[in-house]
C-alpha cells in the first residue's frame, strides 16, 4: 500500500525530520516552475520526500495552494539543516546535481553519503 502525506502545519515538518533522523534515509525531489535555479523568476513549488519505501510526504512551497507559500523559505531551510546537512543521513535524489543546485540558492549543502538514482543507472 502506498501512502501519501501533504505537510500542513509545521508541526508536521518536524514529524518528518524526526522520521528521516530515525530511518536514516531522506530521498527527495524538487519540483519547480523552471530549470533555472539562478533566475528570480522561478522557484521550488513542492518537495518530496521519503525515509521508507511506500510513503512519500510533500512539502509545499512556493505552490500557489501552500499554506507557506509566504515563507516557505523558512521551512526549506529548517529540512535542509536538519536533515540535508546531517551526515548521518542517506541522501537520495534522481539527478542530485540538478538538487544541488536550488538546494544552493537557499544556503543549504548536502553532506554525509549521497546516492544519486541517475548515475546509478548509467554505471549499472
Amino acid at each position: 500500500m502506498y501512502a501519501h502525506k501533504i505537510i500542513k502545519k509545521k508541526k508536521e515538518l518536524r514529524q518528518l525530520i524526526k522520521h528521516c533522523k530515525t530511518t536514516g534515509y531522506c530521498s527527495f525531489d524538487f519540483e519547480t516552475t523552471g530549470l533555472e535555479y539562478h533566475s528570480s523568476v522561478h522557484y521550488p513549488t513542492i518537495l518530496g520526500v521519503s525515509f521508507q519505501p511506500g510513503s512519500a510526504w510533500v512539502i509545499p512551497l512556493g505552490h500557489f495552494d501552500s499554506p507557506f507559500k509566504d515563507n516557505y523559505e523558512e521551512l526549506l531551510i529548517q529540512f535542509g539543516k536538519e536533515v540535508l546537512e546531517d551526515p548521518n543521513i542517506t541522501k537520495i535524489a534522481w539527478n542530485i546535481k540538478f538538487e544541488m543546485k536550488w538546494l544552493m540558492r537557499y544556503g543549504i549543502k548536502l553532506k554525509g553519503r549521497c546516492l544519486d538514482g541517475m548515475l546509478a543507472k548509467y554505471l549499472l
